[in-house]
């Protein structure tokens, strides 16, 4: 079952609009990099 997709309102024009995902398995798959991505970046920043 797939749910419903939401729309957000968007505060400022300068910044791009973001779609939201239509899949589940994509937006898990954007979710989980993002993850990673962040505990990678905070472990450099703590080395150097």
């Amino acid at each position: 079952k797939q749910k419903r997709l939401r729309s957000t309102k968007c505060h400022v024009s300068y910044e791009s609009h973001d779609e939201p995902f239509s899949d589940a398995l994509k937006q898990l798959e954007v979710e989980s990099f993002s993850v990673v991505l962040d505990a990678a970046m905070s472990a450099i920043k703590e080395r150097f």
